[in-house]
């Protein structure tokens, strides 16, 4: 008899899904190139997706949130896999990620769109000197060398499916809940101007003196 954890197993190492988790996975080395070509990917695709949110559709609106989490995955496993060639730790991930997050946060704050604040210049400091430092030369306890714009994979991390999978069903459904916050809000906003006009309309006529 099968389990259902058996089927799990044969269904995470079927073609379809391990070539999805290859494709998401952090395991392996990137070059600084490689890196790049992620970046500008993820901003071309961040470009092509808003006009998929100018249709009133939630249909358009998931398939521009699907393709957004897809660019962040795959986005963040390249980052990934830049910091394994140049042979820094898990660590390096964890301060990229805070450095991001502190550089997001003090957005809040700046006092236009053209200033940043200096917390946020050491934030982008931080960011640039892991993700830019030359990676090794040999091969390290991540792989290969990358050679160019080809990165060197390393074993399917089986999480990177899952992961990836929540990234891309998570952002369709945020984009999908932004729609429906706007047609809620707009509702509302009938509502009270239809409510106001049949007050106005049932008001009795101004008596002039």
């Amino acid at each position: 008899m099968v389990t259902w954890g058996a089927r799990l197993r044969q269904g995470a190492e079927s073609m379809p899904v391990a070539a999805w988790g290859r494709f998401f996975s952090a395991s392996g080395r990137s070059s600084i190139l490689g890196l790049l070509l992620a970046l500008v990917t993820f901003c071309l695709i961040f470009k092509a997706s808003f006009p998929l949110f100018e249709p009133d559709s939630f249909i358009s609106y998931a398939t521009g949130g699907a393709l957004l989490g897809a660019a962040l995955a795959k986005t963040v496993a390249e980052t990934g896999r830049r910091l394994h060639d140049a042979n820094w730790g898990p660590w390096a991930g964890w301060a990229v990620s805070g450095a991001v997050f502190w550089f997001l946060a003090d957005a809040l704050y700046q006092t236009g769109p053209d200033t940043l604040l200096p917390t946020q210049w050491i934030a982008l400091a931080t960011v640039a000197l892991l993700l830019l430092w030359p990676g090794s030369r040999d091969a390290n306890r991540w792989g290969g060398r990358p050679l160019l714009l080809l990165p060197t994979n390393g074993p399917v991390q089986r999480r990177a499916v899952p992961i990836s999978a929540l990234s891309v069903l998570g952002c369709a459904l945020l984009t999908c809940s932004i729609l429906a916050i706007s047609h809620g809000m707009r509702d509302h906003q009938r509502q009270i101007v239809e409510m106001l006009e049949r007050e106005r309309a049932q008001a009795p006529p101004e008596v002039k003196p």
